[in-house]
């Protein structure tokens, strides 16, 4: 997979517009795959309560801030996750439009009312 030069990497420690966020979807996607897509390697950490992550901050095209995380305990999937004020079915399609993923890849996806 080429790098996406309309998906640049978010300043790490940048902060929520809202002041936080929510999930959006979570994704089968893999470490490779997204570290080639954003051209930058993933950062990980430990998150207290949920455990050791990897992951990477990004931005659309559009602006809007995602991050792309996956917990050591929480399986194989990436949950995307994107500000608590975003809409997260515009994000979502942004995201597969932006990085030519189908909606095969998702593995569940929030529904907003």
């Amino acid at each position: 997979m080429d790098p996406n030069p309309d998906i640049t990497v978010a300043s790490r420690g940048e902060t929520w517009p809202s002041g936080r966020s929510k999930p959006v979807a979570q994704l089968n996607i893999n470490d490779a795959w997204l570290a080639a897509i954003a051209n930058a390697p993933l950062a990980s950490g430990i998150e207290p309560g949920l455990g050791p992550w990897t992951g990477i901050g990004l931005r659309l095209p559009s602006g809007a801030r995602i991050e792309l995380l996956r917990y050591q305990f929480g399986g194989v999937h990436f949950e995307l996750h994107a500000d608590f004020g975003a809409n997260a079915r515009k994000v979502l399609e942004e995201f597969l439009t932006t990085t030519g993923l189908t909606i095969d890849a998702i593995r569940w996806r929030q529904t907003e009312i």
